[in-house]
């Protein structure tokens, strides 16, 4: 009971969970009590390392993609500009197959927005791959409305 009230106030005055939310926590629960995760982490890890790689050695991405200091996540940033230009890089994306989330101020400074991308074990190594050739053709795009502006 002590450990409910020192880390779950704010459920006191919260509804039930969904029987959706709940069933995915006992699968959830199930999954990590098998030896089958540690093989999804291992396929996961696989395609982190493969993008963090590529999109570390694309000249145009490169310089772009935030550091993270620490175990790798499956979650990429790759900086760009202003928020118009974050955009339209997300539209063009989508139009080619690849959805990527756009972030633009408030949510970080007024010239830093970006694109973050999310990775999953579903994803391949050509996926990645396009996906990078694809960003660097939005990067191209983007200089010379940059200079025109």
């Amino acid at each position: 009971m002590e450990r409910i009230e020192n880390l779950g106030p704010s459920l006191m005055f919260s509804i039930q969970l969904p029987p959706a939310v709940l069933g995915a926590i006992v699968a959830s629960a199930r999954l990590h009590l098998t030896d089958e995760l540690r093989g999804m982490q291992a396929a996961l890890a696989a395609v982190v390392d493969h993008a963090r790689a590529r999109f570390a050695d694309d000249p145009a991405i490169g310089p772009r993609l935030q550091r993270v200091v620490g175990a790798p996540t499956p979650v990429l940033y790759v900086t760009l500009d202003a928020a118009d230009t974050v955009l339209g890089a997300a539209a063009d994306l989508l139009a080619s197959g690849y959805l990527v989330n756009p972030v633009a101020f408030p949510a970080v400074p007024m010239d830093a927005g970006g694109l973050r991308i999310t990775l999953t074990r579903s994803h391949t190594p050509a996926d990645v791959d396009g996906l990078v050739a694809a960003i660097g053709e939005a990067i191209a795009a983007a200089a010379p409305a940059r200079k025109a502006g």
